[in-house]
């Protein structure tokens, strides 16, 4: 959080029933047998959306209240950090059971079709429990390599814990693909319940149900049901897209690990190895990362900018959004009302952080008799945009980004002006002629 989301910061805890809270629930579960009972049959899950409309909240409740004490601002991003990182390391437990629960009913419906033994069969199989020890051992080196902070609490290594579940949200399409794959389109056009009970069709229903004699038609039977549950309700495909996102996107543990991983020691290997003229052979030893390092950074801001070292301007996100688009037409800034007798009105503080901010980027200016903010800014030099796919001539696609967000406009805002994009792409292609 920067200035300005003062009053976003705030931290607080409050009963479930509490006046004004509404807790929107959406309970799903398996749907509800007749005749094969099952343990499978009676696992549920709720997930809610929490709203507060107008809730009075006691101040003996609140534990971190920006708007009151603007100096917290940086520790609410970095409450937020911990809280994921916490999950994160959980999910290296839960997720583990996960997959060993996608291994156990692979290897049995597996059996019931009478392939277990095929290679390709282990093969897949091998992949989940592969999964399921990785991301169990990524958790408990993670907790191995804890560090003690001043509270008293042990906080694991956020590299390792992000790498294990980062691996497990990949991972999980992956493993319904292998039970779906391993089970057949038969979980799919599966018979009802109680065709298998009716008197006209159970006798065939039981026939055709069994793949392995070593199994009993109910066995099979109760196989396929569980993998019908697993593969075909909607309930599990609530479960399948919670593996991806809980706890956060495979996108955001990348984020986390390449923002504490140094690599430039790394660098210095690759250096050595190279034979470049005077490197030594480095000796590397990573350090245990925790959500402590972006605080670090939160604060060495903090001091650059009352140390009045640093300038730096803060102004609206939709206002700089605006000023994008007003560039990439070639403008020089933009009119808006937005702003008005806020922060970023030159008559009040115009954007400005602190004394070093010696240019004036808002002005007021009144037009037919109206009050407007005429917005300008410094030249783009730079802009650091992420893209899917490049070419040699330097052509960007953008078809697996999560949002494309402003990435175009400000291309074409520093394409106008003559300004250096620098862009990240997953992989390079050749041109099309």
């Amino acid at each position: 959080m920067a200035e300005g989301d003062e009053s976003y910061a705030i931290a607080f805890a409050l009963p479930g029933d509490w006046d004004g809270i509404k807790l929107m629930a959406l309970p799903s579960k398996h749907h509800k047998r007749k005749h094969l009972d099952a343990p499978i049959g009676h696992v549920g899950d709720v997930e809610s959306m929490t709203i507060f409309d107008d809730v009075f909240v006691p101040e003996d409740r609140i534990f971190l209240n920006g708007y009151d004490n603007p100096d917290v601002l940086p520790y609410a991003g970095y409450l937020a950090l911990m809280f994921a990182h916490y999950h994160r390391h959980s999910y290296t437990g839960c997720k583990t059971a996960v997959s060993e629960v996608f291994a156990a009913q692979a290897a049995r419906v597996a059996d019931v079709n009478d392939i277990e033994k095929a290679a390709h069969v282990r093969e897949k199989i091998c992949e989940i429990i592969s999964t399921a020890e990785l991301v169990f051992a990524a958790g408990q080196v993670s907790a191995y390599r804890a560090v003690e902070f001043p509270n008293g609490s042990w906080v694991p290594d956020e590299i390792l814990t992000n790498a294990g579940r980062r691996l497990a949200g990949h991972k999980i399409y992956e493993e319904y693909a292998t039970l779906a794959d391993l089970t057949g389109g038969i979980c799919a056009s599966l018979p009802t319940e109680e065709s298998f009970y009716d008197p006209e069709t159970a006798e065939l229903c039981n026939k055709y149900i069994t793949r392995n004699p070593a199994y009993l038609a109910e066995e099979s039977h109760r196989v396929m049901r569980m993998m019908e549950n697993k593969l075909c309700d909607s309930f599990e495909g609530s479960q399948m897209v919670a593996g991806m996102h809980g706890g956060g996107s495979p996108l955001m543990e990348t984020i986390t690990m390449m923002s504490r991983y140094d690599l430039e020691p790394l660098k210095d290997i690759a250096k050595y190895l190279a034979g470049f003229e005077g490197v030594k052979l480095p000796r590397y030893e990573r350090a245990t990362a925790t959500p402590r390092a972006m605080l670090e950074k939160f604060e060495q801001a903090k001091k650059m900018k009352y140390d009045e070292k640093l300038e730096a301007y803060n102004f609206l996100m939709g206002a700089i959004n605006q000023l994008l688009r007003s560039f990439a037409l070639g403008h020089k800034g933009m009119l808006s009302k937005i702003g008005l007798k806020t922060f970023v009105d030159p008559r009040l503080e115009g954007g400005k952080t602190n004394r070093s901010c010696s240019e004036g980027f808002v002005k007021v200016v009144e037009l037919e008799g109206e009050e407007f903010l005429y917005y300008t800014a410094p030249k783009p030099n730079v802009a650091f945009l992420r893209g899917t796919t490049a070419d040699e001539y330097g052509n960007i696609t953008m078809e697996e980004e999560a949002i494309y967000s402003l990435s175009r406009v400000a291309a074409m805002a520093h394409t106008k002006m003559a300004a250096r994009l620098s862009f990240r792409s997953r992989e390079l292609s050749k041109a099309a002629h």
